[in-house]
């Protein structure tokens, strides 16, 4: 695939994009009645900024959330609970609250090489899968995009809660509630880890996010050979980091579930979704379901100190087969699958051993890695990620649960972890516990 630079934001882009995913800035000449529509995050960017004039975009719900106070209250909340800002967390990134479909799975292939009537086909496939997860009472509620920012779902929730507009929903306190833990999952959970960790920066300097989602669509959303294999590299890198993603991100939207009445008094306590168990919970639900050596592998990545990180990393190891095996029961317990369950228990075990703010502390450390994602085939990355435990995320959270035992809590929990997982594991400190 040819590449080009945005001449406004230098943003690198396919050279038959119509619009830069960045700033939103039009990049073809031709780009006009054929053209298809900018990309959601970029428009509302553009839209704020009071620089575009289109009638037919349907802005109005892209930019019922970003920025508004609110939703200003909730990130300034997360940035101080968990101080993120120590690892470079920025309130600039934008959350776009989508108020139709064509908007949100939009964004899934804004920067393909797309002629306006591939666009609609591909979003008639998407829209007809997505009404049919929704009539399940499901779907894609959200999702995080480095070229896009946080993409909230308006229209699912719309429509799971039989409402006439996006605006109604934010109207709704129970509803409301869904929406910006969502926004937490999606904005400190998952962006978290796309803008603050060395292998999350890196993935999402490819987009390798985009094509993660896309995978959830039977519609062929990539159409580029970069794409194929980009897509192929999303994968093996979810791989090596669900657990920490997924978990990461559960434990945020429950934290911020849980004081959701302070944060935002006119949305209900609890944030209006399941509740993930608690670690010691998790444990006891599973001593009917697992074999003796199941149990061994969860107890030493649930309770710190109840194993080495050598021994930790092997029960990652062990969940990360077993993980698919163990769904049917996650999901019909705890209605979910087992890495936002297990891995939201971990975060959870860790802040009851040292505190909250050692949390992100531990998913930076976990992510502090490089898999050269760029140059790097498909095969020798699978091959690095399964085999190589100190470059796999899953494996080097699990590490550092083991190794929270012997950090003695109080002081900065966060720099003890750090300095403690390079005097053990011969990690490099990072920046920010230096």
């Amino acid at each position: 695939m040819k590449l080009s630079s945005c001449p406004t934001c230098g943003r690198e882009t396919s050279s038959g994009a119509y619009y830069c995913p960045g700033c939103g800035e039009k990049l073809r000449g031709g780009a006009g009645a054929d053209a298809p529509a900018m990309p959601v995050a970029a428009a509302a960017r553009a839209f704020a900024a009071g620089g575009l004039e289109h009638p037919a975009l349907g802005l109005r719900g892209m930019a019922l959330m970003d920025g508004g106070p609110v939703l200003k209250r909730l990130d300034a909340w997360v940035l101080d609970r968990l101080r993120l800002t120590r690892y470079g967390a920025k309130t600039e990134v934008p959350t776009v609250l989508c108020e139709t479909g064509e908007e949100f799975y939009g964004a899934l292939f804004a920067d393909e090489p797309l002629s306006q009537a591939q666009m609609r086909e591909l979003l008639a496939a998407q829209l007809a899968a997505a009404q049919a997860q929704a009539e399940d009472g499901g779907g894609m509620f959200g999702l995080f995009l480095g070229a896009h920012g946080c993409l909230v779902n308006g229209w699912l929730f719309r429509e799971l809660a039989g409402l006439d507009s996006v605006a109604a929903c934010l109207k709704r306190p129970e509803v409301a509630a869904r929406i910006f833990t969502t926004a937490a999952h999606e904005k400190w959970g998952h962006g978290f880890i796309s803008t603050c960790t060395e292998l999350g920066r890196e993935a999402a300097a490819l987009d390798l996010d985009r094509f993660h989602y896309a995978r959830r669509f039977p519609a062929q959303t990539v159409t580029t050979p970069r794409g194929v294999l980009l897509r192929e590299k999303s994968q093996a890198v979810f791989q090596a980091s669900r657990f920490v993603e997924e978990g990461w991100a559960s434990w945020v939207d429950q934290l911020a579930g849980r004081n959701l009445a302070a944060i935002l008094p006119e949305c209900p306590e609890g944030g209006g979704g399941h509740t993930l168990p608690e670690p010691e919970t998790l444990l006891a639900a599973l001593a009917d379901v697992l074999p003796p050596a199941g149990m061994k592998a969860m107890t030493v990545l649930l309770r710190p100190g109840a194993g080495t990180p050598e021994q930790a990393t092997a029960a990652m190891a062990w969940l990360e087969e077993a993980e698919e095996k163990l769904n049917a029961f996650f999901t019909a317990r705890f209605h979910r699958p087992a890495r936002y369950v297990v891995g939201q228990a971990m975060c959870a075990a860790l802040a009851a051993r040292l505190g909250e703010r050692a949390v992100p502390a531990a998913v930076a450390l976990a992510g502090n890695v490089r898999y050269e994602l760029e140059k790097t085939s498909v095969s020798d990355l699978v091959s690095v990620v399964a085999g190589n435990s100190g470059l796999n995320m899953n494996r080097r959270l699990a590490a550092l649960l083991a190794l929270a035992a012997a950090v003695p809590p109080g002081g900065d929990a966060a720099v003890a972890l750090a300095r403690a997982a390079h005097d053990r594991l011969s990690w490099t400190v990072p920046e920010w516990a230096r």
